[in-house]
């Protein structure tokens, strides 16, 4: 299975996409 990517990016809230990379990388490695 090919390693997919996904690139947050949030420029008025800089936390939102350290908190969407983080909830990502908790869920994708469940699977």
């Amino acid at each position: 299975m090919e390693k997919k990517r996904i690139m947050f990016v949030c420029i008025h809230n800089s936390a939102r996409s350290q908190m969407c990379e983080a909830f990502v990388r908790h869920y994708a490695n469940d699977r």
